[in-house]
C-alpha cells in the first residue's frame, strides 16, 4: 500500500477530536476527503459536514479551523448492512444516501462529477475493491500461489528420484562385479557347497 496513503492517515489521526482508537492500522489507507452537505433530519435542512473516506471506514466531522476537526460519526463500511444508494433521481441535487442498520445519511455534494466519484468510492470501501487492496489481494494469492508451489517444489527434492534409484542399484552390482572378480574362488568355494 503506497506509503504516501499510510502517512495520510497518521496526519488526519492527528487531525481529529476525540481520537479514534481503531484509525491507525497497517491494512487501512485514506481514499479522499472533502466537504458534503449531510441532511439534518432534527433541524430539516442541510449542514456543512467534512468527510474523511478510507478503504474501510468513513469519518463523518465538524470542521473546527484548519487543523482542528471534530469527530461525529464513525462508520465501519465493511458490513452486510452498508450500502450505497444513487438517489439523485432528480439530477440537480447531487443527492445520495448511505444506509447503515440503524441509520441513514442523505449525502449531497457540490457538483455531479464530485457526486460520482464519493459514490465510486464509498462503493469501493464497501466491498473492498479499491485498486491498492485487488493489487494485494492479487499479491496475497500469489505469495500463496508460490509458497504452494516451493512446498511441492521441497517435497519433490525429499522423495526418493527414481534415477537416483537406479544409480544406487547400478554402483551395488558394480561393486558385487567387483568384488567377484577380486575374489572368485570364495564365490566358487560358496557355490560348491
Amino acid at each position: 500500500i503506497n506509503a504516501e496513503y499510510g502517512t495520510r492517515v497518521w496526519e488526519i489521526h492527528s487531525l481529529l477530536h476525540p481520537k479514534p482508537d481503531d484509525l491507525i492500522s497497517t491494512s487501512r489507507f485514506f481514499v479522499r476527503e472533502g466537504e458534503l452537505q449531510i441532511w439534518d433530519e432534527k433541524r430539516r435542512r442541510k449542514r456543512k459536514r467534512y468527510f474523511f473516506l478510507f478503504n474501510d471506514i468513513l469519518l463523518l466531522t465538524k470542521k473546527e479551523s484548519h487543523k482542528r476537526y471534530w469527530l461525529r460519526i464513525h462508520i465501519t463500511l465493511r458490513s452486510p448492512y452498508v450500502s450505497i444508494e444513487d438517489a439523485d433521481s432528480a439530477g440537480y441535487s447531487f443527492e445520495f444516501r448511505l444506509h447503515c442498520r440503524s441509520r441513514s445519511f442523505i449525502l449531497y455534494a457540490p457538483n455531479t462529477e464530485l457526486r460520482k466519484e464519493w459514490i465510486e468510492d464509498l462503493q469501493k470501501s464497501i466491498v473492498g475493491g479499491h485498486k491498492e487492496e485487488l493489487e494485494n489481494k492479487k499479491l496475497q494469492e500469489m505469495t500463496k500461489e508460490l509458497h504452494k508451489d516451493a512446498e511441492a517444489e521441497v517435497v519433490k527434492e525429499t522423495q526418493k528420484d527414481p534415477s537416483e534409484k537406479r544409480e544406487k542399484k547400478k554402483k551395488n552390482e558394480d561393486k558385487q562385479e567387483s568384488e567377484e572378480e577380486e575374489h572368485p574362488k570364495e564365490k566358487k568355494t560358496n557355490s560348491a557347497t
